[in-house]
């Protein structure tokens, strides 16, 4: 955003030279694209509880304006398109990076982080965990997800409450968790 700024405030950084008939000819363009790095956020970044923090796929070239149309935000809920598992993940604020979701991955925004973590409760709880199993073992849905059917989804008014303290007490003791797989990794890399 910051290079957007600077390349909107000045014209030479958005003037480009042309040869027309063999005379130059200066040109000062209303938008420049550039490509950024960004993140592609696929299924295998999913984490079991919490926020996903971590993506691995970094890509090194990409239209600023495609991938910020496309952005994915802190508490979007993301799972994947087809599949026969549900494997449901909520988005954390991963510092300055751009991360967009892949092709397979579906995307739910809700319009608050409180409904966001209450959705995200109940699609972690059996109850949640059976309905969206229904959508991927319908044999007409071709194992892929439609995003009208999510709609059918009955959350009771009750589940959102509370959920916050208790989401953030599963993500602490889900970074708990990574803290020891990279230690029990560490162990297994190291020379005895």
């Amino acid at each position: 955003e910051a290079f957007r700024k600077l390349i909107a405030r000045h014209e030479t950084l958005r003037t480009s030279f042309q040869q027309i008939e063999g005379e130059p000819l200066q040109k000062i363009h209303h938008e420049v694209e550039f490509d950024i790095e960004y993140y592609d956020l696929g299924v295998g970044d999913f984490v079991e509880y919490g926020f996903i923090n971590k993506i691995s796929s970094k890509r090194y070239k990409g239209s600023i304006k495609a991938i910020k149309d496309s952005l994915l935000k802190p508490y979007d809920i993301v799972m994947p398109l087809r599949g026969i598992n549900p494997k449901v993940s909520i988005m954390g604020e991963v510092a300055n990076s751009y991360v967009v979701a892949n092709a397979g991955v579906v995307i739910i925004r809700l319009d608050c982080k409180k409904s966001a973590i209450g959705f995200y409760m109940y699609l972690l709880s059996k109850e949640g965990r059976d309905s969206i199993k229904r959508f991927y073992e319908n044999k007409e849905l071709d194992a892929t997800i439609k995003i009208k059917n999510l709609d059918s989804i009955n959350i009771p008014k009750s589940f959102s409450e509370d959920t916050i303290r208790l989401f953030y007490r599963i993500d602490a003791i889900s970074k708990k968790i990574d803290l020891l797989r990279c230690s029990i990794e560490d162990i297994i890399d190291s020379k005895p």
